[in-house]
């Protein structure tokens, strides 16, 4: 019974207004009876509020109606000033150091100053960078999911003062290295101080959340488990178990991915009076990074949630591409990544032959499979067999890949990955002389991947190392606790918990993330509190704020053997 749509349902009296006529009421009847003079609405990046912007100036027609859009340097200058950052590579850029109010043109703000102390009513600025532009008496943010930015993009409108038609890939790079970390910035400086939250994600059916309202159901996510709202992706290498196991859209003619886990792309959802609002989860670690994180993971990580779990699902399907990781220093180098994507396999179904690629074959020079790799790119054909190691794998094998080696999920596997957040970096070395969904090629990078393998990580090293590398923790009846991993180079921990009955979890002074990979039902239970109990089903992936310290985890049936995958920072 894996759940599409989990929320969490808030009793105590909170108000959601819906729609464009509850929203645009209310925000009326708060400005008329607050006598505010100056309203700044601030917009997530490249969110189309024109809609929007036209109820406002259908409510408030006396007022002064000011788009930030307007008050920027052309188009063509930004792309200028982020084009080194951008740089021509087909995927990877580096993070740009710029904020949207760096982009503002100074002849146009003191024309918009003048404009405004000459008006004697109420006037607004709407869009991206308001908040930094005004002395406002009220604020307002416009938000979405990242994943909600990404069908934008896909449905073929631009960045944010995007000026040329671009190729997805091309916005997503922008959004990535400039757009989403300025908004994460900008967001950090001003959630606190909201007047009205407005989720955005169906630009036609506003909801709105009072400030105050918005960070009391936030602060309700920091005491309890939650889950995430999930998103499926389909993709070259896709398979069909995520669509039969989980009933999940079976129109797709597959689906690669399940993301679950991921905070900065994923949403949190929240119900009250049949009425629900949807947020992106990030905005939990923004408002309250000690309360989610943990003041250790917090002062090694910021306001970043440093862990994500999402599906792999190739049954009936392909191999992923042959890929590396960078290094952490080479990531930090050329990228200014403040980490890299260490990661696991944790193999949750494999068809009979289901194999992993991981590492290098002893006795195989890392020069002469890069070699291999880029004359490949040329004549379509490459020896993986002579090259690279392959793993038979099983049900419940766990594989270790820290940055720097060589691997891939091979086709007949459904694998839960579990690694470190960032979610860009990844260098494909060879993707079997393939066309994507779209009928062109996959990006390869081996001018990076080169870089980063480790020639340390061959046969021998990874079968001692990365395979099934588990040590018994604790085992008495009805309970196994098994440490799987990370390697000593990953700074995430991962233990398999195997029970029959009720067993007590610590979330180890670290945001914990779990997943139920075995068995049909569990329950959770927040010890010392009147929290109510949690229910999670197979596949379910759940997140425990470090602020709960205690918990348990309860079979549902009794004597039924379950397994629950538990990520937290060492």
């Amino acid at each position: 019974m894996y759940r599409l749509r989990p929320a969490l349902n808030v009793k105590e009296k909170i108000k959601i207004y819906s729609g464009f006529e509850e929203v645009i009421n209310e925000l009326s009847y708060y400005h008329s009876n607050n006598h505010n003079r100056s309203v700044a609405i601030e917009v997530h990046p490249s969110l189309p509020i024109h809609v929007f912007a036209e109820q406002v100036k259908k409510a408030f027609p006396q007022s002064l109606i000011t788009m930030t859009d307007s008050l920027y340097q052309s188009p063509e200058f930004i792309h200028s000033k982020l084009y080194p950052f951008l740089t021509d590579d087909e995927v990877f850029g580096r993070f740009s150091p710029y904020n949207f109010v760096d982009f503002l043109c100074s002849e146009k703000i003191t024309s918009y100053y003048k404009k405004i102390a000459k008006h004697d009513n109420l006037h607004f600025l709407i869009g991206v960078g308001a908040s930094k532009i005004i002395d406002y008496d009220s604020l307002v943010y416009i938000d979405t999911t990242r994943w909600e930015i990404q069908n934008i993009y896909k449905n073929g409108l631009s960045n944010w003062q995007g000026f040329k038609d671009s190729h997805f890939n091309e916005k997503l790079k922008r959004a990535y290295y400039f757009e989403w970390p300025a908004s994460t910035d900008l967001k950090n400086d001003i959630l606190f101080d909201l007047d009205f939250y407005i989720d955005l994600s169906d630009r036609d059916d506003p909801s709105m959340v009072s400030g105050n309202d918005f960070k009391y159901v936030m602060k309700q996510f920091t005491i309890q488990p939650f889950r995430l709202v999930p998103f499926f992706e389909q993709g070259v290498w896709g398979g069909k178990w995520l669509q039969e196991k989980f009933n999940v859209e079976k129109d797709k003619i597959n689906l690669a991915w399940c993301f679950d886990g991921v905070p900065e792309e994923n949403s949190v959802l929240i119900t009250c009076n049949e009425k629900e609002i949807e947020i992106p989860a990030q905005n939990l670690v923004l408002l309250y990074p000690n309360e989610i994180l943990g003041e250790k993971v917090f002062g090694r990580y910021g306001k970043d949630f440093p862990i994500r779990f999402n599906f792999l699902d190739t049954i009936e399907g392909q191999n992923l591409s042959l890929q590396v990781h960078p290094t952490l220093d080479y990531a930090y180098r050329r990228f200014g990544a403040k980490y890299t994507q260490d990661e696991s396999y944790y193999v949750v179904e494999a068809k009979d032959g289901a194999k992993v690629y991981l590492g290098l074959k002893d006795g195989v020079k890392v020069s002469e499979f890069v070699t291999a790799c880029e004359e490949a790119q040329q004549t379509g054909e490459f020896n993986d067999e002579k090259f690279v190691h392959s793993l038979a794998v099983k049900k419940h094998d766990h594989l270790l890949i820290p940055g720097g080696t060589i691997h891939s999920s091979g086709k007949g596997n459904v694998v839960l990955e579990i690694s470190s957040t960032p979610n860009r970096f990844t260098f494909k070395l060879w993707d079997w002389g393939r066309v994507d969904l779209d009928g062109k090629p996959r990006p390869i990078s081996i001018h990076h991947g080169k870089h980063v393998i480790n020639d340390t990580f061959k046969e021998s090293y990874v079968n001692k190392e990365f395979y099934n590398n588990i040590n018994v923790l604790k085992e008495e009846e009805g309970h196994k606790e098994e440490i799987t991993g990370l390697h000593e180079l990953e700074s995430i921990g991962t233990k398999r918990l195997t029970f029959t009955k009720a067993i007590k979890q610590s979330t180890e002074n670290s945001v914990n993330m779990l997943n139920l990979v075995e068995g049909k039902q569990i329950q959770v239970k927040i010890d010392h509190s009147e929290v109510e109990i949690f229910d999670v089903y197979y596949g379910e992936t759940f997140i425990i704020p470090e602020k709960v310290k205690d918990y348990t985890l309860i079979p549902v049936a009794n004597e039924q053997e379950v397994k629950v995958m538990k990520a937290y920072i060492r």
